[in-house]
Protein backbone atom coordinates (compact mmCIF):
# COMPACT_ATOMS: atom_id res chain seq x y z
CA UNK A 1 0.00 0.00 0.00
CA UNK A 2 1.37 3.42 -0.95
CA UNK A 3 1.80 6.10 1.68
CA UNK A 4 -0.57 9.02 1.11
CA UNK A 5 0.43 12.60 1.82
CA UNK A 6 -2.23 14.71 3.49
CA UNK A 7 -2.61 18.21 2.10
CA UNK A 8 -3.48 19.42 5.62
CA UNK A 9 -2.76 17.70 8.93
CA UNK A 10 -5.13 19.16 11.55
CA UNK A 11 -3.67 17.16 14.45
CA UNK A 12 -0.16 18.36 13.69
CA UNK A 13 -1.37 21.94 13.38
CA UNK A 14 -3.18 21.80 16.74
CA UNK A 15 -0.09 20.36 18.43
CA UNK A 16 2.07 23.15 16.98
CA UNK A 17 -0.40 25.80 18.15
CA UNK A 18 -0.59 24.22 21.61
CA UNK A 19 3.18 24.03 21.93
CA UNK A 20 3.64 27.65 20.83
CA UNK A 21 0.98 28.86 23.26
CA UNK A 22 2.47 26.80 26.11
CA UNK A 23 5.85 28.38 25.44
CA UNK A 24 4.34 31.88 25.32
CA UNK A 25 2.52 31.55 28.66
CA UNK A 26 5.30 29.73 30.49
CA UNK A 27 6.06 31.61 33.70
CA UNK A 28 2.93 33.78 33.56
CA UNK A 29 0.51 33.99 36.46
CA UNK A 30 -3.08 32.83 35.95
CA UNK A 31 -4.21 36.47 35.77
CA UNK A 32 -1.60 37.21 33.09
CA UNK A 33 -2.65 34.12 31.11
CA UNK A 34 -6.31 35.15 31.25
CA UNK A 35 -5.47 38.69 30.15
CA UNK A 36 -3.47 37.36 27.19
CA UNK A 37 -6.22 34.96 26.13
CA UNK A 38 -8.93 37.62 26.46
CA UNK A 39 -6.93 40.05 24.35
CA UNK A 40 -6.26 37.35 21.75
CA UNK A 41 -9.98 36.56 21.67
CA UNK A 42 -10.89 40.23 21.12
CA UNK A 43 -8.32 40.51 18.34
CA UNK A 44 -9.61 37.35 16.65
CA UNK A 45 -13.24 38.51 16.89
CA UNK A 46 -12.36 41.90 15.42
CA UNK A 47 -10.43 40.25 12.58
CA UNK A 48 -13.30 37.84 11.89
CA UNK A 49 -15.87 40.62 11.72
CA UNK A 50 -13.73 42.54 9.23
CA UNK A 51 -12.95 39.56 7.00
CA UNK A 52 -16.31 37.76 7.20
CA UNK A 53 -18.24 37.50 3.96
CA UNK A 54 -21.99 38.03 3.99
CA UNK A 55 -23.83 34.72 3.94
CA UNK A 56 -26.17 33.80 1.15
CA UNK A 57 -28.99 31.29 1.23
CA UNK A 58 -26.99 28.67 -0.67
CA UNK A 59 -24.26 28.22 1.93
CA UNK A 60 -24.37 25.49 4.53
CA UNK A 61 -24.32 26.41 8.17
CA UNK A 62 -26.32 26.38 11.36
CA UNK A 63 -29.20 28.39 9.86
CA UNK A 64 -29.55 26.16 6.79
CA UNK A 65 -29.25 22.95 8.84
CA UNK A 66 -32.61 23.62 10.55
CA UNK A 67 -35.65 21.94 9.15
CA UNK A 68 -38.30 24.22 7.67
CA UNK A 69 -41.07 21.62 7.89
Amino acid sequence: MEEQTKPFDAVRMMREIRDALSEEIRGMSTAEQLALLRESSRTAEAHASVTAKPRTGGERGASSARSTR
